[in-house]
């Protein structure tokens, strides 16, 4: 009878001592990290009521498309990627004067000739932009050379050649000369497929089965330098200003979204979702 009594006892005292004992108990709901201190008061059911400490995690970060036009003492630079990964920054607006051109060597619409160093567009098949320079030719070898400003990778061709897998024609004039079967183009296509089109005054975006809008650029004669502005023809979106009114962002229903340098006027980012928010239509 004793011996009976002094194991229920014992049995008593050891679950007291694994109840008060715990030293930290840690659980995670819905990204939140609960700790429980020794100084935690629980009762027999082992459940805490007091002393909670909650440390949030940080949230993924939100991967997107990004597109950047940067203004860098007289020339206005785009960096995109295209659909095969391939990262560009090339300079594509240029001052002359008071007035906004394309960047030195850019070759944009309207011509079926290259000359030693022009930079063009080429679309390959599946909407993959890359910029290309011509480097080098050589009549009487019958090659041209060509780099690939995102890649590094230079290419050489001859006559009757498809440059890369575009579909267009190559034909040596003479060394200096190469004509392309193709006019050269002025869009390009972003990693998700956005569309980029260029002109001398503004950026019209297309967003694939969405919105279309602009974002123009030009030249400050007040400040003698190039600038960009944030979408606004044709932009859905919202459109909010910091409180000191130095900096604009906004997004649309697509999920593309815009930082702007509205002080100065010299930066605009665009962000397109990796899949659309919704098909406006």
């Amino acid at each position: 009878m004793v011996k009976k009594e002094n194991n229920i006892y014992l049995i008593s005292i050891i679950a007291i001592v694994a109840i008060v004992g715990i030293v930290a108990l840690t659980t995670n709901y819905a990204g939140v990290s609960t700790t429980l201190k020794s100084s935690d008061k629980v009762d027999l059911a082992g459940q805490a009521i007091k002393s909670l400490t909650t440390k949030p995690i940080n949230p993924i970060p939100i991967k997107t498309d990004d597109v950047y036009f940067q203004v860098s003492g007289n020339d206005i630079d785009l960096t995109y990627t295209n659909k095969a990964g391939d990262k560009y920054s090339v300079e594509i607006y240029s001052s002359f004067g008071d007035n906004l051109v394309w960047g030195a060597e850019i070759i944009i619409g309207d011509t079926n000739n290259l000359n030693t160093n022009d930079i063009f567009i080429v679309e390959e098949d599946g909407r993959i932009s890359r910029f290309l320079q011509m480097k080098r030719g050589n009549a009487e070898d019958d090659v041209v050379e060509f780099k690939d400003l995102g890649t590094g990778e230079y290419y050489e061709f001859s006559s009757g050649e498809t440059l890369l897998n575009s579909g267009i024609i190559l034909t040596i004039i003479d060394d200096d000369t190469v004509q392309i079967s193709e006019r050269t183009k002025n869009y390009i296509y972003t990693k998700t497929g956005v569309k980029l089109s260029f002109d001398v005054a503004k950026v019209t975006v297309t967003e694939p089965g969405a919105d279309i809008f602009m974002a123009s650029v030009g030249y400050d004669d007040t400040d003698d330098e190039p600038v960009v502005d944030a979408p606004s023809m044709g932009w859905t979106g919202t459109s909010v200003f910091s409180d000191d009114g130095n900096i604009e962002t906004g997004k649309d229903s697509y999920g593309t979204s815009f930082i702007h340098d509205a002080e100065n006027h010299l930066s605009l980012k665009l962000s397109f979702p990796l899949k659309a928010v919704l098909s406006t239509r």
